[in-house]
């Protein structure tokens, strides 16, 4: 509680502090108001606090440690951010460095004084044993005449003697000294029970050792900590970092949503802020004009580096570095691994057979929704209603998995089971094949964040955090495994096909042929291992999975609030297909249904999936005007620049008609829905393909409309910006 209450004060002063600012600027020291608030007035209380349970010389030595050790490790931040600074106000400060530098010191000298048993400290010891020995003499005379009592009493007539008029004060006159009347124990009990504390409190010593040496780590911590924060390079405006943590607490204030809480920080503290996700330092960029260099195609300075080499230590542990493209540092393995994935996701086999399945798999998805909610006792009895992102999430893993794989993935029919009775067609053991390894790969990105932003010491030992970090490893190895399996599959497949048959259009066996004498496309060069085929794979299932997902559900949602939108939309769609609500879909009408097009631009624009995301300069350069260090690392806030006014007429207007003008082109870097620069996304043909696809399939057959229109759209962002609820009742068209 004391804790706690100390706490409290320290808030409490911050906030008063606060208050009679006037100003706030990052400058090198703070006011003497802040001084004298944030500093003095919780040390005193505290001081008081502690003495009232006992005024000791002891407690003065630790009220003034803490004076040194809480009042400036917490106030030190608040102490370093200020206003106008006086000569007097930086003598003050300089004189408190000092004494917090005192502070280590008497730690250490307490901690030594403690270890020395030849010290003074260790009176403490020779205090025990005399008190140790005291006690025991009296438990002896204590005994003796207890014995001396009961044989005056059994020596008479039992009878006639009134024990209540006994003088035990004669007899034993310890009794009265030592009676607890209070808890009603007897002499002999009192004595024991004083003893056996003394015996308790033994060890207590070497609880104190340690707790000074704690004491000590954390203060030199600490102060380092704040003194590179204070000291950093082109210090920017942003959120109090705290050691160990940085920003997590105020992430985890706002719900753990990464979009949430860069939007606050870009509006309190403008266009370029500073946050610490985890240890390490981000700049975060809200304009395009800031981001042209980063975003420029230069094999020169390729800024590639998705994160410091020191925040690598979270994807070393998973075996991604050096691995696939996406957290691939190396530019020379992200070149060979990058050409190897282009080349394999924009064949045109591949862009056929994409418009191909995204018709199959829906045709199957209408079979689970005609048992489900399109019947039209179901419609009548308003039950026709589901969760729009949970059956989307299922669509696009099955949809990616046999793009990749060349393998059937069964997530919808796992789905389907899930809310009937009657059981899809597939055999049950097939299906929960198919819906573990997309669970495993879903909990792989979800978790990749926390290796990411969370400190090592965190995931090693902190329980909970240990717990799910354990957990995600072994998640990781049941994928890894899974992966290898299909892979080996599919090359004894290869091998034992004739050279004169063809092989089948996917990804994976475009990537195991790379190179070989079956590659038709081959310019030399060595093959891929099966590590670096594994590792492209994972890299196409986060890409092509969540975010087509989350992206059609947020095209739903914006629909659903802009009618005249969705009026022109289904006017587009019924002029190509003419009321044919069942013939497949093909290249030619997915070329020609540009207003859908510029829908998903314009959806994409307002509320990107990928609302942020992070470069890492592996030089010193000069980004946004500021001289940087090598390793500097940097995020790009697509959502702020897709929503700024000098490059969008009327940004938080919904109006995919501006895509349609002529001549109309986005300002450079202002509209960043696939990135930019060298890893600018492969898979953006195929990521389009599909939406316009969906859109097209599902409007022009069925009616779709928000159960709520006043429900605000449920979002959570980590790496993307993924739709957690989206209920939707749908019917079919008239």
């Amino acid at each position: 509680m004391l804790f706690f209450f100390i706490i409290f004060i320290f808030f409490l002063c911050d906030f008063v502090s606060a208050q009679v600012s006037d100003d706030y600027a990052h400058e090198a020291f703070s006011g003497y108001i802040d001084v004298l608030i944030n500093f003095m007035v919780p040390l005193i209380i505290f001081i008081i606090v502690d003495l009232k349970y006992s005024v000791t010389k002891d407690n003065l030595i630790r009220s003034l440690i803490l004076l040194v050790n809480v009042g400036l490790q917490q106030e030190l931040a608040f102490i370093f951010s200020s206003v106008n600074v006086s000569n007097f106000i930086k003598i003050l400060q300089h004189i408190i460095i000092v004494f917090m530098g005192f502070g280590v010191i008497i730690n250490f000298i307490m901690f030594c004084k403690f270890r020395n048993k030849e010290r003074k400290f260790d009176a403490f010891d020779d205090l025990e044993n005399k008190l140790l020995e005291k006690f025991e003499t009296k438990i002896q005379t204590l005994e003796e005449n207890i014995k001396i009592l009961r044989r005056k009493i059994t020596s008479s007539d039992t009878s006639s003697v009134d024990i209540s008029k006994i003088n035990y004060e004669k007899d034993t006159n310890l009794y009265r000294k030592y009676q607890n009347s209070e808890t009603g124990e007897t002499p002999e009990e009192n004595i024991k029970t004083v003893i056996e504390k003394i015996k308790e409190n033994n060890g207590m010593r070497e609880i104190i050792k340690i707790k000074i040496l704690v004491r000590i780590i954390l203060t030199i911590y600490v102060t380092h900590y704040y003194y590179i924060h204070f000291t950093r390079v082109n210090p920017l405006p942003g959120p109090f970092p705290f050691p160990f943590v940085g920003n997590l607490p105020q992430l985890i204030w706002h719900g753990g949503n990464l979009k949430t809480f860069f939007k606050l920080n870009h509006k309190e503290y403008g266009d370029m802020f500073d946050v610490y996700l985890g240890t390490t330092r981000t700049v975060v960029l809200n304009r395009a004009e800031y981001i042209e260099k980063l975003l420029t195609p230069s094999t020169k300075n390729p800024y590639i580096r998705r994160f410091p080499d020191s925040g690598a230590k979270g994807f070393d542990e998973l075996g991604l570095t050096g691995k696939g493209i996406l957290f691939n540092n190396n530019y020379k393995s992200w070149k060979h691994n990058r050409q190897f994935f282009t080349q394999a996701i924009l064949s045109p086999k591949l862009t056929y057979k994409a418009i191909d399945w995204t018709n199959r798999l829906f045709n199957e998805l209408e079979s689970y929704w005609e048992k489900l909610y399109l019947q039209e006792e179901i419609i009548k009895e308003n039950k026709n209603k589901l969760d729009f992102p949970a059956w989307f999430n299922q669509f696009t893993n099955d949809m990616i998995i046999e793009l990749i794989t060349g393998e059937r993935s069964y997530t919808m029919a796992g789905y389907y089971n899930t809310l009937s009775d009657e059981k899809a067609e597939h055999s049950s053991e097939i299906v929960d094949d198919s819906v573990k390894l997309v669970q495993a790969i879903r909990k792989y990105l979800l978790g990749l964040l926390m290796f990411q932003v969370v400190p090592p010491f965190l995931r090693h030992y902190v329980p909970g955090f240990k717990n799910k970090s354990d957990d995600f490893i072994q998640n990781l190895e049941f994928m890894n495994q899974r992966l290898d399996a299909i892979i080996k599959k599919r090359r004894q497949e290869i091998e034992n096909t004739p050279l004169d048959k063809p092989l089948p259009n996917d990804m994976l066996t475009s990537m195991i042929i790379a190179n070989t004498s079956r590659d038709i496309n081959s310019v030399g060069g060595e093959g891929m291992t099966d590590i670096e085929i594994r590792g492209l794979m994972l890299d196409g299932f986060i890409g092509g999975t969540d975010t087509t997902a989350n992206m059609i559900s947020f095209i739903i949602y914006y629909l659903a609030h802009n009618s005249d939108v969705k009026k022109k939309m289904l006017e587009e769609i019924d002029r190509i297909f003419q009321g044919d609500k069942t013939r497949p879909i093909t290249e030619n009408d997915f070329r020609n249904l540009k207003y859908c097009e510029a829908i998903i631009k314009e959806v994409a624009r307002i509320f990107p999936v990928a609302s942020s995301f992070g470069r890492c300069l592996e030089k010193p350069d000069e980004i946004a005007g500021y001289q940087w260090p090598a390793d500097t690392m940097i995020r790009i806030n697509a959502d702020a620049i897709h929503n700024n006014k000098d490059y969008w007429e009327e940004p938080d207007k919904f109006n995919p008609d501006r895509w349609l003008v002529e001549g109309f082109e986005p300002r450079k870097h202002s509209f960043i829905m696939f990135g930019g620069g060298l890893r600018l996304c492969p898979g953006r043909k195929l990521a389009m393909i599909e939406l316009v696809c969906l859109m097209a399939l599902l409007f022009r057959k069925y009616e779709i409309d928000l159960v709520d229109m006043n429900a605000p759209l449920k979002t959570k962002t980590t790496i993307i910006t993924a739709c957690t609820e989206l209920l939707i009742k749908v019917k079919p068209r008239n």
